[in-house]
Formats: structure tokens, C-alpha cells, sequence
């Protein structure tokens, strides 16, 4: 056992002064063997981090791309752009013809491809382009003609909707004069 502190810590000195001259002296240069250690941990931090650092940027360029490619999808959708502006009611006994004026004022063609009243579809329709659907360049107007196999009731406001190619839905409420 230690008789003082001061002869442990001569004791203490000692030992790591032997120890220290082996591990920390190279040729009697002290210092390079820390300025070695830290070389190749800096070297083998580098080695280690450049893989992580590629699987990283492989992986978000991935995803952005890849996010990219599902919102292109929906850029047709957004830049779609179209406004009924007149509906005409021709009520009969039996049926009821009713006229729907469309213009398309945004940079891509819409093509027009169901008339709602009060959420049912029409029977019949009739474009003035003459085809099954309306399709409507930019800046362009048309109309289109469909036929209900019923009456619809006078001074009612009803709910006329028209739906394109693309799933855009433009929707008001119309009333029979």
C-alpha cells in the first residue's frame, strides 16, 4: 500500500514515462505517431462516409425524380382551364333538351365528355363540332346539346356540371326561365 500521495504519483509518473516512450515516441520524434493517428482516422472517416454519402444522394435524386414523374401526371389537370358560360332549358312534356356553352380559356385542349343535371347523365348529346365529344382548343368556345328523358321543373335552379377527358369538373347552379 502507498504510504503518501506524492510517492503515487512518482510511482504514477513513472509508469506512463515508460509506457508514453514506447506508444507515443517514434524514432525519438514526439508527436508523429498523434499526427499518424489522426491522418488514418480522417482517411478512414472519408473512406467510410463516401459510400453513405452516394447510397444518400442516389436515394433522393430517386425520390424527387420519382416525385417529379407523379406530379407531371397532374399538370394537365391543373392547366386545364374552362368556364360554362350559358345554359339554355328547353323543357317539353316528356323530355327536356338543355344547351351548355363552354369556352376553354387555358393553354391545353379540353375535350368535354359528360353533361350532369342534378348529378344523373344525359341521354343523348349533340356538340357543334359534330362528334361525341366536344373538344376545345385554347381560347375556343362550343356548345353542347344534351336530351333528359324528363321534364325538369320551371323557375328551379338546377345543378349542371360538365366533366372533361382529364376528370376536371366545372359546376353551377342554372335556372329554367
Amino acid at each position: 500500500m502507498v504510504r503518501n500521495l506524492s510517492t503515487f504519483l512518482r510511482a504514477l509518473r513513472a509508469f506512463f514515462q515508460g509506457v508514453g516512450s514506447r506508444f507515443f515516441r517514434w524514432r525519438g520524434r514526439v508527436g508523429v505517431s498523434y499526427m499518424a493517428t489522426v491522418l488514418v482516422v480522417t482517411l478512414l472517416t472519408v473512406a467510410l462516409a463516401a459510400p453513405v454519402a452516394y447510397w444518400g444522394y442516389a436515394q433522393s435524386a430517386w425520390s424527387v425524380d420519382s416525385w417529379g414523374y407523379a406530379l407531371g401526371e397532374r399538370r394537365g389537370v391543373v392547366v386545364e382551364r374552362f368556364v360554362v358560360e350559358r345554359v339554355v332549358f328547353a323543357v317539353a312534356p316528356s323530355h327536356t333538351n338543355v344547351t351548355v356553352y363552354v369556352r376553354n380559356y387555358g393553354p391545353v385542349p379540353v375535350t368535354v365528355s359528360k353533361i350532369l343535371v342534378d348529378h344523373r347523365e344525359a341521354v343523348s348529346a349533340v356538340t357543334s363540332t359534330g362528334s361525341a365529344n366536344l373538344t376545345l382548343s385554347s381560347l375556343q368556345a362550343g356548345w353542347v346539346r344534351v336530351t333528359l328523358n324528363y321534364a325538369v321543373d320551371g323557375g328551379v335552379a338546377h345543378l349542371v356540371s360538365v366533366v372533361s377527358s382529364r376528370g376536371c369538373v366545372v359546376s353551377g347552379y342554372w335556372k329554367v326561365v
